[in-house]
């Protein structure tokens, strides 16, 4: 629905709500409304009671992908970022930004893992 459907009446509420000019036709009242970044939506939220600041768009999530990273050093176990690796399981999936801080914070221990190395550690 959009202000057009508003009686007169209605507008001049809506204009007197938001701090708008109230006087003229309809048009105008609406133009002045639009003008001042108030739309159709954000009346009915403030007639409902509801939160009239607008809220800032929401940015897109970034999906995260994946690597198989190595550990190929011979300790038992060693864990890093919320992930365990061990003798019997060195290759661990993580998040590309944990897998990222492991190479770069700890490199001497860890590997990014090729397909082929965990396809073969397992069959």
């Amino acid at each position: 629905m959009s202000f057009d459907k508003l009686s007169k009446k209605e507008l001049v509420e809506a204009a007197e709500a938001f701090g708008v000019d109230p006087k003229g036709t309809a048009k105008v009242i609406v133009e002045n409304l639009e003008a001042e970044g108030v739309d159709y939506d954000l009346w009915v939220a403030l007639k409902n009671g509801g939160d009239t600041t607008a809220a800032p768009p929401a940015e897109p999530e970034k999906e995260e992908g994946e690597d198989v990273v190595l550990a190929y050093r011979g300790a038992a176990s060693y864990s890093f970022g919320g992930r365990d690796w061990s003798v019997k399981a060195p290759y661990v999936v993580v998040p590309q930004s944990v897998a990222d801080r492991a190479i770069d914070n700890e490199g001497w221990i860890f590997e990014i893992a090729s397909a082929r190395e965990v396809e073969e550690f397992y069959s």
